[in-house]
C-alpha cells in the first residue's frame, strides 16, 4: 500500500530523478578526473562501469574497504577482464567520500 501511495507523488519522483541525476553527473567527473581510471562508459542505469588504469578490481576494492565503500568486481562479466569494475550511484555524502578515496 504504501509504494502505491509513493508513486503517486510525481513531485517526489521528479525531485528523486533529478537528484540521482545530479548525483550521477557529479560521479562521472570525479570518476574522470581520478588517475586510476582509465575509461568511463556512458550508462542509463544507476551505475557506473570504468576501466581501471592499471589497478585490478581486487586490489582497488582493497584500497577502498577503509573508506567502507564497496564496487561490483565485473571481472567474470563476458568480454571484461579484472580492471572493470562498477561503482553505484549514491548520495553526495558517499560520492564526496569516494572523492577521498580516490
Amino acid at each position: 500500500h504504501y509504494i502505491q501511495e509513493v508513486l503517486k507523488d510525481k513531485s517526489f519522483i521528479n525531485l528523486s530523478a533529478k537528484e540521482n541525476n545530479n548525483n550521477k553527473e557529479q560521479l562521472i567527473k570525479i570518476l574522470e578526473a581520478s588517475t586510476l581510471i582509465q575509461k568511463v562508459f556512458p550508462s542509463s542505469a544507476n551505475y557506473i562501469l570504468i576501466k581501471l588504469n592499471t589497478l585490478s578490481a581486487k586490489a582497488f576494492q582493497e584500497h577502498l574497504l577503509p573508506f567502507k565503500i564497496m564496487i561490483r568486481d565485473c571481472s567474470n562479466f563476458d568480454g571484461l577482464n579484472d580492471r572493470f569494475v562498477r561503482i553505484a550511484v549514491k548520495d553526495i555524502k558517499s560520492i564526496n567520500t569516494l572523492k577521498k578515496a580516490l
